[in-house]
């Protein structure tokens, strides 16, 4: 019986219908391509970073990445919690301090 391939991650998924390569997705999101290939492949975000990408790709965190997925610096579980809230605030953080 021939081996069946994984499923691509949800972030690959919305980058082939967006139209991103990793490098655009990682520049976008101010993040390391090489990052955007360990989560791809499986990788546990940052709490940080998830919000990065799904501010980057204009979606909730949530539709990449499920709750229990990411990772925080805290002692709080629910501190790992990422949603629409936390990416419009990495948008209006930028808008205010823009990193470039």
């Amino acid at each position: 019986m021939p081996e069946v391939a994984a499923p691509p991650s949800p972030l690959a998924l919305l980058r082939f219908v967006r139209g991103f390569s990793q490098v655009e997705t990682a520049r976008q999101a101010g993040i390391s391509e090489g990052t955007v290939r360990r989560i791809e492949k499986g990788g546990t975000p940052q709490w940080r970073t998830a919000v990065a990408i799904a501010a980057a790709m204009n979606v909730d965190a949530s539709t990449l990445f499920p709750a229990n997925v990411c990772t925080y610096n805290g002692d709080d579980p629910a501190s790992n919690r990422v949603d629409a809230h936390d990416a419009q605030e990495v948008r209006d953080a930028d808008a205010i301090n823009p990193t470039d």
